[in-house]
């Protein structure tokens, strides 16, 4: 097939979204729950919401985490959790 508008058909388009995102409290940060609830809003009055499939966030295996970040990486961050956690930097 060439890349035609059949092609496109095939692929669903999806928003991964799960309530709990809006108890992450940032303060000040532009990644907020405000701006995610005015997001949200939007993509519903704009009708964009209706051509998406939902699919609710879930906890991410390893080998997923692993497809996005090195493994050193990863390995900092299980030490730093097994410290008690906290603030990485300014945004996280």
């Amino acid at each position: 097939m060439g890349g035609g508008e059949s092609e496109k058909r095939l692929f669903t388009k999806g928003l991964v979204f799960h309530e709990n995102y809006l108890l992450h409290e940032t303060g000040g940060h532009p990644e907020r729950k405000e701006r995610l609830m005015a997001i949200m809003d939007y993509l519903h009055e704009e009708a964009v919401l209706a051509q998406l499939a939902l699919v609710e966030a879930r906890e991410a295996t390893l080998q997923e985490v692993a497809l996005n970040h090195d493994p050193d990486y990863i390995e900092e961050i299980r030490r730093f959790c097994g410290r008690g956690g906290g603030h990485l930097d300014p945004d996280t």
